[in-house]
């Protein structure tokens, strides 16, 4: 986990802004994220799906990973990508 949390700090910002739940109206507000918590989570959550499929347990490995994608590593998965993205726009003049 740390090799993970090593090369996702190496990523050129680390906090970003998120609202957790954009169905709220009026908006609620906005936290801070922290993309290097987001991926460390993300990892650590699909790592024992790879280690079941890569056993032949592809049921489990599937199990595993639509659960934990439901229940919590999805929602970090969207907000690093919207972080990450929205970097990405801003660096190239695009307007988001």
């Amino acid at each position: 986990m740390e090799a993970v949390r090593l090369k996702a700090s190496a990523l050129p910002f680390r906090y970003y802004s998120e609202v957790f739940n954009n169905l709220v109206i009026p908006p609620e507000e906005p936290v801070v994220g922290d993309i290097v918590d987001d991926l460390v989570d993300i990892y650590s959550e699909i790592a024992p799906g790879l280690t079941l499929f890569e056993n032949g347990d592809i049921a489990a490995a599937k199990n595993h990973w639509q659960f934990w994608l439901s229940n919590h590593w999805g929602e970090h998965a969207t907000s690093a990508l919207r972080a990450l993205w929205s970097y990405v726009a801003k660096r190239e003049g695009s307007s988001l």
